[in-house]
């Protein structure tokens, strides 16, 4: 993920907004989708308030989420996001309420070395807890299974790998998420990162779609850390424009 110094950080900071588009992703490397190896520290933790905004042809939609991250064993994580979710159709009213859980655990096999890759997995299970009917919600349990890889030289840092979802509700369909990521530190306080993205058709009859994203994170110092992307798909679009903010704090 677009990583700063050695923590991040959380506290409210941009608008609590989006996540349940025609094609929802899930959120991953804050502030990206694509994901990375690396856990957090046994006995520490992240805590980030954050949300995201999707919009396209049938409206806009989206969460606000808290997540929490902590570190329970040696090259291992727990992970649990909780939302709550709106969603506002063109011509109709908007509907809000719980959003989708989700539950995780992140493992890393291999640590970096001089030509050597950090890899590891995050497999990802979506609970169905908000309304589907109501379009605050997937109404269907599904499952990430991915490998991750990383490497760093420098100021420079990139990681990237991919993964398959298992997505057991009606008229949907597994589908494959690949995914790469390269940030540079400008500063102690500011790191710049871009990812593209693709992902196969996540229900049968629809498309594949490619899309990318540019985000920053700000240092403010060992534990304050906000952080913010946009982006949009760029082949066979269903999103014209998405976006993340969050602010993280680490202990």
């Amino acid at each position: 993920m677009l990583r700063p110094a050695n923590n991040k950080s959380h506290r409210p900071w941009l608008g609590l907004i989006v996540l349940l588009a025609l094609q929802p992703p899930a959120w991953a490397g804050n502030p990206f989708l694509t994901d990375d190896p690396e856990p957090v520290d046994r006995g520490h933790g992240e805590v980030f308030i954050a949300g995201s905004y999707f919009q396209n042809s049938g409206g806009n939609n989206g969460t606000g989420q808290f997540e929490v991250n902590y570190g329970a064993f040696e090259e291992t994580q727990l992970h649990l996001i909780l939302t709550g979710a709106f969603n506002r159709p063109n011509g109709s009213i908007a509907t809000s309420g719980v959003g989708d859980m989700e539950l995780g655990v992140k493992c890393r096999f291999i640590k970096e070395e001089p030509g050597v890759p950090q890899i590891g997995t995050y497999p990802k299970l979506d609970l169905p807890t908000g309304d589907a009917s109501q379009g605050l919600g997937t109404g269907t349990t599904r499952l990430m299974v991915p490998v991750w890889f990383q490497k760093s030289w420098g100021p420079w840092t990139t990681y990237g790998g991919g993964g398959y979802w298992f997505n057991w509700g009606p008229g949907g369909q597994g589908w494959v998420y690949l995914g790469w990521e390269l940030q540079r530190d400008l500063s102690p306080q500011v790191t710049l990162g871009g990812e593209v993205f693709y992902q196969t058709a996540q229900m049968a009859g629809g498309q594949d779609s490619l899309s990318g994203d540019l985000g920053v994170i700000v240092n403010l110092d060992d534990h304050s850390h906000p952080m913010l992307s946009v982006g949009r798909d760029l082949v066979n679009p269903v999103n014209s424009l998405f976006g993340y903010a969050a602010y993280l704090w680490t202990y």
